[in-house]
């Protein structure tokens, strides 16, 4: 187990695909990559970090927060660019779903608000259509790019899932407000955070297929394994928790001292999993 301390508290972090790098991103507005030790990329003045992504060839990520979503690319020298805000509107969340196209939601996490889901080809800049409005905004996000698919929620208690060859997105009403959500790898599952507990779906049908409960405070973050057999929680009740699919129970619960967990993070190869903290530290351990 390896700890790293954070500024302030961690609000994203997302692995570069080669696994080599972490990108660690706080409520102040720092970002910081961890690579051999921690190098500060740069800082986003009093705009917190609410999402990163890191591009499919790992030399840009992708920061979103309520100033707006922003690049960054590093340059053959291995020191990094921040490219100017690609959008100043509020954007909550964002992931890729092929080499050049960005999923972005725009909303705010606190509060309802009018927003959208849009597509962006990074390298052109361009907007794509169709784009969604959502009248309280989108909370969160993820993109299964092997099917093409994006699914986000809304801040009024909706689940959206579009398959991008389709014309519109399948909806579903929720309990709660969701502010995390997570394909697995094969497509077919769908996690989504309610509350205390996290809701199985499939996204072909938006058919509830399993809730898995035992946290004992809000769950804030959800993230499968890339091999599919895993899904891990990060929750306020300070513990992350790793569930059986199979049974809807918890193989093995962890607090590991970082406070309310509220970000997680697979390497690529599944073997290490990055929970963040209110408290500022990430915990980087053996997944396995």
């Amino acid at each position: 187990m390896q700890f790293l301390e954070h500024s302030t508290a961690v609000s994203a972090l997302a692995f570069s695909p080669d696994g080599t790098s972490l990108a660690i991103g706080g409520r102040d507005g720092s970002l910081v990559l961890h690579e051999s030790e921690g190098i500060p990329i740069g800082e986003l003045a009093n705009t917190p970090i609410l999402a990163l992504a890191f591009d499919p060839g790992g030399t840009r990520v992708y920061l979103a927060g309520p100033g707006g979503w922003f690049g960054c690319e590093r340059r053959t020298d291995g020191q990094w660019n921040f490219q100017v805000p690609k959008e100043s509107v509020p954007a909550t969340s964002l992931a890729f779903l092929d080499n050049d196209v960005l999923a972005i939601g725009i909303g705010d996490r606190m509060k309802p608000m009018p927003g959208l889901l849009e597509l962006r080809n990074v390298t052109s800049s361009r907007r794509l259509e169709p784009h969604f409005r959502e009248p309280t905004g989108v909370r969160s996000l993820a993109t299964h790019p092997a099917s093409r698919t994006v699914a986000w929620t809304s801040a009024g208690k909706r689940l959206s899932v579009w398959p991008t060859q389709m014309l519109e997105p399948r909806t579903l009403g929720l309990a709660h407000a969701a502010p995390a959500l997570a394909f697995h790898p094969d497509g077919e599952r769908l996690a989504v955070a309610q509350e205390w507990s996290i809701v199985i779906f499939d996204p072909r049908t938006l058919d509830n297929s399993r809730t898995l409960k035992g946290h004992t405070g809000r769950v804030t973050a959800v993230a499968f394994s890339p091999d599919g057999r895993r899904l891990a929680s990060a929750s306020w009740d300070q513990t992350v928790r790793f569930w059986d699919l199979d049974h809807g129970t918890p193989r093995e619960t962890f607090d590991w001292g970082i406070g309310r967990v509220t970000s997680l993070a697979f390497a690529p190869d599944g073997l290490r999993l990055a929970a963040g903290g209110e408290s500022g530290t990430i915990a980087i351990v053996d997944a396995e």
